[in-house]
């Protein structure tokens, strides 16, 4: 069999990479444990660091939740009643919404319908754009904080690192386990990251596949899932 030339070999690929079917969204782990370069193999990243285009850190264990009541007891795994959950892997405490029903309830601070604009007036970490302020991120944080839900007033939106290790890439509609946060809406889901270099935009995670994405501080509504706890840093410059 005569061999393709060059130029015929790379126009082949090219109409073959055209013709194959794209897919959105995050690859699944692929189960190699080897790193390499360009030529050769290269140590394993260190644990805690990001790489491009992985799903969740590099060597980061997955969340491994239990259940907490209102005062931040340990609730049996088989509890059908709870109202936080802490990952034991960061140690950060999640709130848990509930009354998914289709009806937002602004009196209560935990309903799943309730929909929220982003809004940060700090300077020093809105990255220069405040957001809209009404029914916004930053009141109904100050109210769970005065409320001192599970007997904190720490609570706080989380960074888009944190939120993103809540996602589950092999579940869909929603990609996050509903074992553990059962009225969790398959949406946007604000974190209180800017986009770096563009301070109008805001990260969050669509809780129906998993992906990061960034709305528009001053136009869009998302909903939102308070954290307590220490901030887990991140190695991931520039977003």
């Amino acid at each position: 069999m005569k061999a393709l030339s060059a130029p015929t070999a790379i126009l082949l690929t090219a109409l073959l990479a055209l013709a194959a079917p794209s897919f959105g969204g995050p690859l699944p782990p692929s189960g190699e444990e080897t790193c390499y370069d360009t030529q050769s193999e290269i140590p394993r990243p260190q644990p805690g660091r990001i790489i491009f285009g992985s799903p969740r850190p590099a060597n980061v264990p997955a969340p491994k939740f239990i259940k907490l009541d209102e005062t931040g007891i340990e609730m049996p795994e088989e509890s059908g009643i709870w109202a936080m959950v802490q990952d034991q892997t960061t140690g950060l405490v999640w709130e848990v919404k509930h009354n998914k029903d289709g009806n937002a309830d602004a009196a209560n601070l935990h309903d799943a319908d309730n929909l929220f604009r982003w809004y940060n007036p700090d300077p020093a970490t809105n990255a220069g754009t405040q957001g809209m302020s009404g029914t916004d991120t930053h009141i109904w944080l100050q109210k769970l904080n005065e409320k001192q839900f599970g007997g904190f007033s720490d609570w706080r939106l989380p960074t888009i690192h944190e939120l993103a290790r809540l996602a589950e890439y092999q579940r869909f509609y929603p990609s996050i386990s509903t074992r553990y946060f059962p009225e969790i809406m398959a949406s946007f889901y604000w974190s209180s990251s800017s986009v770096a270099g563009f301070g109008r935009y805001a990260w969050g995670i669509y809780m129906s596949d998993g992906c990061d994405y960034f709305l528009d501080k001053m136009l869009y509504a998302g909903y939102v899932m308070a954290v307590r706890g220490k901030p887990v840093a991140d190695n991931l410059a520039g977003w």
